[in-house]
């Protein structure tokens, strides 16, 4: 019987836990927290080949939920109250970590040092400002693109079920936030009001609309995340250059929605507060930087 007290299992939930707790902060997305683990890979892989070693891989991804779930429920409040009490040292932290997780991404773009053709640099750098240019665009429109009213109709189905295709994409792609992409659409009250209504057993019969309402929103996200997987998945293992370095776009553009939170205003800060915060970006960036440095000598050592 395999042992179940890990390294590897101590790592993912380590990570998954740390993940599910920050992607809290306004702005903030999962796929970014993930790609700054060096985790992102793998959740892909597992998803993409759950049918092939199904065991192994639902194990994985059940580990990685459960500890992103606890450390979501456990740490949400007081990372949200740090991010309104403290906004420019947080904000710039998380900018470092993000500052940090670029050599990384790097590596996985050239993991050979050789000489490409113009073409292939051309291509990369398109795609990179590609990337930066569709979390922009996302970020550009305007709130509520898709209206409901309080109840659930076989009228309404058919955006839902929209709205939940780019709930998947932004459930998989980096630099876009979860919480803003259910605001981009109209629906985040609608959303949180029904998941308010979920606990409730007792009265599902009263709140049916609201319970078909995640039905098809769950359903929908389940099938367009399996189906995007695979296709990222085989992008991520054919061509890494030119996948990484849209995934980089997507990751430089998330910085923009991180310095503005929430978007409240923040207050006046003197040059202490200045001070201080460059720290933290800088703080934030060199943790990132050592330990991804340090999981890529530790992988190297193992394929050798």
């Amino acid at each position: 019987m395999k042992k179940i007290f890990t390294k590897d299992n101590a790592s993912t939930a380590l990570k998954g836990f740390c993940i599910g707790a920050l992607m809290t902060f306004p702005g903030m997305s999962g796929g970014t927290l993930a790609l700054i683990a060096d985790i992102y890979d793998r959740l892909v892989a597992a998803v993409s080949g759950l049918r092939k070693n199904f065991k192994k891989n639902f194990l994985f991804l059940l580990l990685f939920g459960l500890c992103g779930a606890a450390g979501m429920l456990l740490f949400s409040k007081v990372l949200l109250y740090l991010a309104q009490t403290y906004p420019l040292p947080m904000r710039f932290l998380f900018v470092g970590l993000i500052i940090g997780g670029v050599p990384m991404l790097l590596r996985k773009m050239f993991p050979e040092k050789q000489k490409l053709a113009t073409y292939k640099y051309v291509i990369t750098g398109l795609l990179f400002l590609a990337g930066i240019g569709a979390v922009l665009l996302i970020n550009m429109m305007p709130d509520g693109l898709v209206s409901f009213d309080t109840g659930f109709s076989l009228k309404t189905v058919w955006g839902v079920v929209v709205a939940a295709f780019f709930l998947a994409v932004a459930m998989i792609l980096p630099g876009i936030s979860f919480s803003h992409m259910l605001i981009v659409l109209g629906i985040y009250d609608r959303f949180y009001k029904a998941l308010g209504v979920l606990p409730d057993v007792r009265h599902w019969g009263e709140n049916s609309g609201d319970i078909l309402f995640l039905f098809v929103i769950g359903v929908t996200m389940v099938i367009g995340v399996l189906a995007l997987i695979k296709v990222l998945d085989k992008c991520m293992t054919q061509y890494p250059m030119f996948t990484f370095s849209a995934i980089l776009g997507f990751v430089f553009a998330s910085i923009r929605n991180v310095l503005q939170g929430d978007g409240s205003p923040i207050p006046p800060y003197g040059a202490g507060t200045v001070i201080i915060s460059v720290v933290f970006l800088i703080a934030g960036a060199t943790a990132v930087f050592f330990i991804t440095r340090k999981s890529k000598a530790k992988q190297t050592e193992q394929d050798q």
